[in-house]
């Protein structure tokens, strides 16, 4: 490889912070979906409350959702430690240096295997943090690259330099995923939230009705009698 066709150098670590960089990639997925969802229940919601036919059944679904949002959220958590482990398993260490060098194809090496190339067509998708770039190639194989590590050649930006070469991509920009983990955690409690105020509308709903129902019963209806006879003697 010539070192004239080299544009850009990042040497760096594959770690546990690595892992938690890709992590935030799962968080900004869930939270796409979690959108989506909670305004769907948010409309179904409303329309059963108007057209009166909120249930019990209904609002258990509500809080179901919100505890499997929980449950994502703890499990999303644990993948730094799992795929570490994994890691420790198959190279044998918790720290591998890796080499990512930018020049015709991306080029990687690291201390624990042998140079593999990569045609920039394969990058599929880019995202970026406040620490790296990531790009996600085809079958989900990601390079984090750290800035703090990224050296290249003076008056070109690796941005537009990735954008220029990586014509495959499916969005033309980096994704910021920075507020991925916050945003999952907001839209949990917001989910909550709607799960409370559903339980309370679906209570005022049914409040009025156990009222007349009181008023309808005769066994009610008879001690009532008996207690406004008592009174007028």
């Amino acid at each position: 490889m010539d070192k004239q066709d080299i544009y850009f150098i990042c040497e760096t670590n594959l770690d546990w912070d690595t892992y938690k960089q890709l992590n935030l990639i799962n968080y900004k997925k869930a939270v796409r979906y979690s959108l989506a969802s909670i305004i769907l229940l948010m409309l179904t919601s409303a329309a059963a409350f108007i057209f009166n036919f909120l249930s019990a059944a209904y609002c258990c679904m509500l809080f179901i959702f919100v505890f499997l949002l929980i449950f994502i959220n703890i499990r999303y958590k644990k993948n730094c430690e799992l795929e570490q482990g994994r890691q420790k398993l198959s190279l044998g260490k918790d720290v591998v240096d890796r080499k990512y060098v930018f020049s015709n194809k991306i080029y990687v090496t690291s201390s624990c295997d042998l140079e593999r190339s990569f045609e920039y067509a394969l990058v599929e998708r880019l995202y970026e943090t406040k620490e790296s770039y990531i790009l996600v190639l085809s079958h989900n194989m990601a390079m984090v690259i750290n800035k703090i590590d990224l050296k290249g050649t003076e008056g070109l930006d690796f941005k537009k330099f990735i954008l220029d070469k990586c014509y495959e991509v499916k969005k033309r920009k980096f994704i910021k995923i920075d507020k991925s983990q916050k945003n999952f955690t907001r839209l949990t409690v917001l989910a909550f939230f709607i799960s409370v105020v559903v339980l309370m509308l679906f209570f005022f709903l049914k409040t009025p009705e156990n009222w007349r129902e009181l008023g309808r019963n005769p066994q009610y209806s008879s001690s009532q009698q008996a207690t406004t006879s008592d009174n007028s003697k």
